[in-house]
């Protein structure tokens, strides 16, 4: 079906070209992936075996829906459906394990783009547990922090940068979806983009700038995955439970006369999950960590004819989101992690500004292993014809994909 292929090799990432002898002209693998020569378009039953996907400005993409009756029985990978994140070890990875829309929805109802991709592409709910997920565990709760045979945080920051298509993103929900299974209260922002728009806004007594809608979307994500426990914890001020300080910011409309401070009640909030022990671990997990360092879609106006952009820097919830100075420590029961995005276009200057040293990790690709587990799972859900006995297709995996996982779906549908 294919002519030569010319291929090109730079700094691990892939640079290929094939030539399509149909009609003479060569397309990159990009464009043939997103082809109908390649790629089928999926089946109505495989659609309803990975999900219903819909948009939610806030919180990326949510799932809704239940997978299909008899949707369990398909896509050839029923033996694993029984094992689940909080079943695994150490020494079962690298593997893969079932997540049910059910799970989903309970445990991170704010959606991961990236997952959702990656359901949509294998056409399973299949999700592949690395290594690297214990040795994050070990630094933000090591298990001789464990109180009544559970981990708990140590009051330490993770700052979690890599390649394109290393899994970061992936990894973050793994880690929002143990830390929640747990018992742990979490705050989960899967775009901190969002947070750079989507709300009027207004200047603050501090010469600060106010975003009270996406403050109330804040709290609103909180309290969908959190309510009963929100409302368990009691303030120490004898001012309620977290859950009516919560729920109080929540209920802001951008029409009404008489509204809630919502700005004071995030940045309370804030302010609790960091620096105060709930009686609970509390887990702070943003992602596209680095897209609060750029300019923002707000402007104000300096004259006539004159505008200019309100930075990052000078919203308050933003601000009050990026911050992981030392001048703020966590408590001790609380651990803050953040992903980049090797799509936003910031200096890793910028990046590293505030950013504790130790709080540094930079997350690998895949390795060997973990590629020969990816491309045993793909070819189980009939995205891939080749498998890890394969050795010849196994040396063109790794070396082409370099372990990137979006590159290596790229490359099953072109070998």
């Amino acid at each position: 079906m294919f002519g030569r292929k010319f291929l090109r090799v730079s700094g691990g990432v892939l640079r290929s070209f094939v030539t399509y002898n149909t009609k003479s002209r060569s397309q990159s693998i990009n464009s043939l992936f997103s082809s109908s020569i390649l790629c089928k378009s999926p089946s109505k039953s495989s659609l309803e075996n990975t999900r219903c996907v819909s948009v939610n400005p806030c919180r990326g993409f949510s799932v809704h829906g239940v997978p299909a009756e008899g949707a369990e029985e398909e896509g050839g990978v029923e033996e694993k459906r029984a094992r689940q994140l909080g079943d695994l070890t150490r020494a079962d990875t690298p593997t893969t394990y079932h997540l049910s829309g059910v799970q989903e929805r309970s445990l991170v109802p704010e959606g991961c783009p990236a997952v959702t991709q990656h359901f949509q592409k294998s056409k399973s709910r299949q999700l592949m547990l690395r290594s690297a997920f214990f040795r994050l565990l070990d630094f933000v709760a090591p298990e001789d922090s464990a109180r009544e045979g559970k981990r708990f945080p140590n009051g330490k920051q993770l700052f979690l940068q890599g390649r394109r298509g290393s899994g970061k993103s992936v990894l973050l929900a793994q880690m929002v979806h143990w830390a929640r299974s747990q018992g742990w209260l979490v705050l989960y922002v899967p775009n901190s983009e969002y947070y750079l728009s989507n709300s009027n806004f207004s200047k603050h007594s501090s010469g600060m700038t106010d975003t009270p809608e996406t403050a109330c979307e804040l709290l609103k994500s909180l309290q969908l995955a959190h309510g009963p426990l929100l409302d368990s914890i009691r303030l120490s001020d004898g001012s309620g439970s977290l859950g009516n300080l919560v729920g109080s910011g929540a209920s802001y409309t951008s029409h009404g006369t008489e509204q809630p401070d919502v700005m004071s009640i995030t940045m309370k909030v804030l302010d609790l999950l960091e620096t105060q022990d709930l009686g609970v671990p509390v887990m702070l997990a943003l992602d596209n960590f680095n897209h609060l360092f750029a300019g923002s879609a707000f402007y104000e106006w300096e004259g006539v004819h004159k505008r200019v952009v309100v930075p990052a820097a000078q919203l308050r919830l933003v601000a009050k989101l990026r911050d992981m100075s030392a001048s703020t420590p966590l408590s001790s029961t609380a651990t803050r992690i953040v992903a980049t995005s090797a799509s936003a276009p910031i200096s890793p200057r910028v990046q590293m500004l505030g950013v504790p040293f130790e709080a540094r990790r930079q997350l690998a690709c895949f390795d060997n292993e973990e590629i020969k587990t990816y491309i045993s799972h793909l070819r189980e859900c009939g995205v891939s014809r080749y498998g890890p006995e394969d050795k010849e297709a196994m040396a063109k995996f790794q070396f082409l994909s370099g372990g990137d996982a979006l590159q290596l779906r790229l490359i099953t549908c072109v070998l």
